[in-house]
Order: structure tokens, then C-alpha cells, then sequence
């Protein structure tokens, strides 16, 4: 699964990574650097920058969201599925595999939105403390929805990984199945043509010997 392939995703990511790098730099500048920024005169290219930046920011917090540990390798059903599978299906069927790509690549960006709501919680709680705001009221309710956020994506980003892996094994075992059809259909035709060629030389012998 390539990046090529997921470009909206990363963007997705990027944008959400905004979120939690306006906390950082407001809480270390302040928000006065944002005088600096005029969108009534560089509107577009503020946009445009943005957006670029914002997939080159999705590839990193992606790769970054990698190092998450999603299974139990004590568990055969949550085993990862072979290269070696994937591989065979992108050569084989391509429909197929553009189906799983898609499935993967939402995959990635539930494993990414982890990651970002982390930062966004961390970065609220210090930017709270920093502007000295009531502890129960803001840190506290910050830090419990933070966790309660990354606990849900954490449980569907399994849930969906674990139904990724199914599709896979089903995909490449249909396919399988289908060569092997094929290749028995293919064993019989050629089996049935040999049978009419004896024939057809067998008959010939007979008219040859009368």
C-alpha cells in the first residue's frame, strides 16, 4: 500500500494536525504572529501552502502512527496479513485490490486521528495552564473527552483492521479457488479433445482396414 494512493487521507491528517500545532505555537508565541498573515492579500497562496503543507504533515504524523501497536501476536485471527498475499492480489485481480487499498487507507487515517487527538489534548492541557484557567473545569474535562476520543478510535481502528484482514484472506483464497477451476476446467477440455482425436483416428484406422 502506497502513499500515492491515499493522498485526500493524508491530507485529512495534515489539516487535523493544525489543530494541535495552533495550541503549540499561541501557547509558546501567542497569537500575535497571526497579524502576519493576511488572507485578503495572499489568500490563495496561504491556501494552496497550506494544503501542501498539510499532505507532506499527513505522511509524517502516518508514519509516526505506525509505531501504534494494534495486535496481539498471541492471537493467530489478528496476525497481519503475508506481503506475500497482498502482493498476489494487487498482480492478479487489480479491481479487488484497489476495493482493499481504499479499506486500508481509511484504516490509516482512523490509526493517524490516534496520534493527533493525543496532541491536541496534550497541547490544550498545557496552553490551559499556561493561561491559568480553572483546573476542574478545563484540564480535567480536556484530559477525560482526550482519553474517551483515542479509547473509541483506538477500539473502531481495530475493529475495521481486524475486518481488513478478513476481506484479504477471502480475496486471495476466491482467487485461489478460481485458478484452481480454471486450471481443472482447462485439464478436462484438453482431456475431452484428446479423447475425440482417438476417435476420429480410430474411426479413420477402421475405414482404412475395411
Amino acid at each position: 500500500m502506497d502513499t500515492s494512493s491515499m493522498v485526500p487521507e493524508l491530507i485529512i491528517i495534515g489539516l487535523q494536525s493544525y489543530v494541535w500545532i495552533y495550541f503549540l505555537v499561541i501557547t509558546i508565541r501567542g497569537d500575535n504572529w497571526l497579524a502576519f498573515i493576511s488572507l485578503k492579500d495572499t489568500g490563495s497562496a496561504v491556501i494552496v501552502g497550506l494544503i501542501a503543507f498539510a499532505y507532506v504533515l499527513g505522511i509524517m504524523i502516518d508514519y509516526l502512527a505506525s509505531f501504534i501497536p494494534l495486535y496481539n501476536r498471541s492471537e493467530e485471527e489478528e496476525t497481519p496479513p503475508s506481503n506475500e498475499k497482498v502482493a498476489y492480489i494487487r498482480a492478479i485481480k487489480t479491481d479487488a485490490y484497489s476495493a482493499l487499498d481504499k479499506l486500508f487507507n481509511r484504516i490509516k487515517l482512523l490509526r493517524a486521528n490516534i496520534v493527533n487527538i493525543l496532541l491536541i489534548g496534550l497541547n490544550l492541557v498545557i496552553y490551559s495552564v499556561r493561561m491559568k484557567l480553572s483546573f476542574w473545569s478545563n484540564i480535567v474535562i480536556i484530559i477525560f473527552i482526550s482519553t474517551l476520543l483515542i479509547y473509541i478510535s483506538w477500539k473502531v481502528w481495530k475493529k475495521a483492521y481486524k475486518s481488513y484482514l478478513h476481506h484479504v484472506d477471502l480475496t486471495y483464497k476466491f482467487i485461489k479457488e478460481s485458478e484452481e477451476l480454471n486450471s481443472c476446467g482447462n485439464s478436462q477440455y484438453f482431456k475431452w479433445k484428446n479423447i475425440q482425436k482417438n476417435d476420429k483416428e480410430s474411426t479413420a484406422n477402421k475405414s482404412v482396414d475395411s
